[in-house]
């Protein structure tokens, strides 16, 4: 019976040692904390308090987190702030103005690590009023009239300049006009100083203003349009000459001078056509004989014996083509 009785006291000794045996030794281990980091500096806008929030990674092995706070520091404490143990892995609190410094160490039924300490300041910044401030727009400006780039839209850049104490800018565009809206095409809030979006022809108003946490300017409101007129690239497009061709040969006949006919084919998106026409060439021009600049698709002169070279290229209001150049002789 007293044996019985030992081999029991003995398995109980051991049960009640089983927790230290498999509880995980996490004294040399460090937290790595999240926020705030050390010497953070957070900004307490036109409030009594701002919300902190306190995080760092879980630890293997942990069971609970021992967590404080004081200020103005340890060394120093002129108020504890809380002295708490948390399952989790973070903790929040609203905080006035001043210096603080908090620590944290994980704990399991064993085992704790050193504390992690770290020091930051909530600082008092008021917020700037930008009631009364304008914003200085850049583009699209009042009345501006932009293009289609290619048939059916056109990409519009707003764009204006930062003003100072704003966090963000309330951007809205219509169409037509604010007081007779048609459509809202947008009605955004941005962080940066532009913004783009492709549009169709018509008519159209847009208007900003910046804002922060307490106030707002006064909205700008400007007017632009899109035409419904689109200017083909034609920059990389060859006319195709008709005559006079490459080395060709007038015959004078008797005559002084012979009546040479220049003829090209229209090319698709030109609205005109510079005619250049020089003798004996352009690397060695004795004489400019014709600089025009024309719609139609010919253009004539009489001339007398002698070498010639004439170039051409076609033109609208954005592009050109590169020059065609053809030589040809009176004889």
């Amino acid at each position: 019976m007293k044996q019985i009785l030992f081999y029991l006291t003995l398995l109980l000794i051991l049960c009640a040692s089983c927790d230290d045996v498999f509880v995980k030794d996490i004294s040399g281990k460090k937290i790595l904390v999240l926020c705030p980091d050390n010497n953070w500096e957070i900004e307490l806008q036109n409030d009594s308090t701002i919300t902190v929030n306190f995080w760092w990674n879980y630890l293997d092995g942990a069971d609970n987190y021992s967590l404080q706070l004081v200020s103005p520091d340890f060394l120093n404490i002129n108020t504890l702030i809380f002295d708490m143990v948390v399952d989790s892995n973070k903790y929040s609190i609203d905080l006035p103005a001043g210096q603080y410094q908090w620590r944290v160490r994980a704990n399991n039924s064993s085992y704790s690590t050193n504390y992690t300490i770290k020091s930051f300041s909530i600082i008092d910044v008021p917020v700037k009023d930008i009631s009364d401030k304008n914003i200085s727009i850049l583009s699209p400006n009042d009345n501006w009239a932009i293009r289609l780039q290619n048939e059916s839209t056109t990409t519009v850049y707003f764009w204006w300049d930062y003003l100072d104490g704003a966090d963000n800018y309330s951007l809205q565009l219509v169409n037509p006009y604010f007081s007779n809206i048609n459509r809202l095409l947008f009605d955004v809030v941005v962080d940066s100083n532009k913004y783009n979006i492709d549009l169709p022809a018509g008519q159209y108003q847009w208007r900003i203003r910046a804002n922060n946490s307490l106030f707002s300017t006064n909205y700008i409101t400007r007017s632009f349009s899109v035409l419904d007129f689109f200017v083909k690239d034609i920059s990389d497009k060859r006319i195709s000459i008709l005559s006079p061709n490459d080395n060709f040969k007038f015959q004078l006949l008797g005559n002084s001078t012979v009546t040479v006919y220049f003829w090209w084919d229209y090319l698709d998106g030109a609205e005109k056509y510079e005619l250049q026409l020089v003798s004996p060439d352009f690397l060695n021009i004795n004489t400019l004989l014709v600089d025009v600049v024309i719609d139609s698709n010919k253009y004539s002169i009489d001339l007398p014996e002698g070498e010639y070279q004439w170039r051409i290229r076609a033109k609208n209001s954005l592009y050109s083509t590169n020059y065609i150049t053809r030589s040809f002789l009176v004889e």
